[in-house]
């Protein structure tokens, strides 16, 4: 009995040696481990990598917008740039049809004053130098102009009469007919001049005429017909 006891005492008692004791984990637990690390991992670095992919994008972008701006400011500055030349272009087309007015006319009167003074003719000679009929600003009005010179001997004054007669057809009409100048049949005036006489006017067409013409006589005094018959087409209203 006290050998039970004393054995008892050896492995429990005070004196007894002592044991370690050691959790044990399952088998599957290991893999298990291992792969939840691995996915943690691979989410860290995807995480990683699309946030440097993010930036990347975004500066890509930013640099698009940059240059997206740049671009539109030069076509903003080309478009301005095109306008001035367009405006200057313009601006050189009117000056250069003003110039080439300007120089016909000075040829025209050059030519005028070379026919007046030429006196080469032993006999004088009355001459319808302008006839012009222009579009006034108002609805239906016209200004006319006439140019009469004496070329030749200028030692005579020249009398004579100016008759001018409107001539219109209505949108239907087939010939044109004389239509009242200013409330009579035609405008006659009596002129006398010496080297030129210029005559200026207007008259008005009516609503209903859409084509005619005016015609010109000028009969000397003493003459038993028009020295100058000329007729010239009113522009379409």
């Amino acid at each position: 009995m006290r050998s039970v006891k004393r054995k008892l005492r050896r492995h429990f008692g005070a004196t007894a040696h002592r044991v370690a004791v050691r959790a044990h984990l399952a088998w599957y637990w290991l893999p298990l481990t291992a792969l939840v690390a691995l996915v943690v991992g691979y989410g860290a670095a995807y995480v990683q990598f699309a946030g440097s992919q993010v930036r990347g994008i975004h500066q890509k972008l930013a640099d698009v917008d940059a240059r997206n701006q740049v671009m539109q400011f030069k076509l903003v500055q080309a478009e301005r740039q095109l306008q001035v030349e367009r405006a200057a272009q313009a601006n050189l087309s009117r000056e250069l049809d003003s110039v080439q007015a300007e120089s016909m006319r000075l040829k025209e009167d050059i030519g005028f004053y070379q026919n007046i003074f030429n006196e080469r003719k032993a006999l004088r000679e009355i001459r319808l130098h302008t006839f012009k009929v222009n579009k006034a600003l108002g609805n239906g009005d016209y200004d006319y102009h006439i140019l009469l010179m004496q070329a030749g001997n200028h030692d005579k004054v020249v009398d004579g009469s100016l008759t001018l007669t409107l001539y219109g057809a209505s949108a239907g009409g087939v010939e044109p007919q004389p239509i009242s100048l200013q409330g009579n049949p035609n405008l006659k005036q009596n002129l006398s001049f010496k080297y030129y006489q210029q005559v200026d006017g207007k008259f008005s067409l009516p609503a209903n005429v859409k084509s005619g013409y005016l015609l010109l006589e000028f009969v000397e005094k003493g003459a038993a017909r028009a020295n100058i018959s000329e007729k010239v087409e009113i522009p379409a209203q």
